[in-house]
């Protein structure tokens, strides 16, 4: 059985690891009950397409992910609620989701009349993709960010990449990278402001 899927949410999509969509909450859900049914061929398909706005989609998972209301940009609380309910998931999250429309809370609503174009460099923190750190654009070199590119190869005990031990220190330096999404917000916060 292949260990991920590709997730098509309207046009775009989202690789994920198969046992990690099925292993995110204990409780039965939409996605995880999918790919655990016995298909004709034994195997789980390798494609889902899903008629469901991305960012709605995706922050219900990384709200199950985290434990925590996760609420993507530009993404409607109530429909946010209907998806949750439609997809079964845990009432922890329906009632979080339901907070959050009672308290009239939006944490994506950005004020760029109170930042500058130069600020968004300075001020605004991401995530990279490789190291899981946070950074800052302007303080990113290409020293900044240490990692190991592939996994463990659990039979030696030892990385993919470097055949190191484990706990080694990393052996790639480069710069942060940060996820398409964080891009695309950049992208359209520089483009805003220069507007203005």
């Amino acid at each position: 059985m292949d260990n991920t899927i590709l997730l098509v949410f309207r046009g775009d999509s989202v690789i994920f690891k198969k046992s990690e969509l099925i292993n995110l909450i204990k409780e039965d859900w939409f996605l995880s009950n999918i790919l655990q049914m016995n298909f004709e061929d034994k195997t789980t398909p390798e494609k889902l397409e899903i008629c469901e706005d991305k960012n709605t989609a995706m922050s219900l998972i990384e709200t199950m992910r985290y434990n925590s209301l996760i609420v993507y940009p530009k993404v409607s609380l109530d429909y946010l609620l209907a998806l949750a309910e439609k997809w079964c998931l845990p009432n922890n999250v329906i009632k979080m989701i339901k907070n959050r429309i009672v308290q009239n809370i939006n944490k994506n609503d950005y004020n760029l009349k109170s930042i500058n174009f130069d600020e968004i460099d300075t001020k605004i923190t991401f995530k990279c993709i490789n190291c899981k750190g946070a950074f800052k654009i302007y303080e990113n070199t290409s020293e900044s960010c240490a990692f190991h590119p592939y996994d463990i190869n659990y039979a030696t005990e030892t990385r993919r990449c470097c055949g190191k031990p484990n706990n080694s220190s990393p052996c790639v330096k480069s710069h942060h990278v940060t996820s398409i999404y964080d891009l695309r917000i950049y992208v359209e916060m520089k483009k805003e402001l220069q507007i203005q």
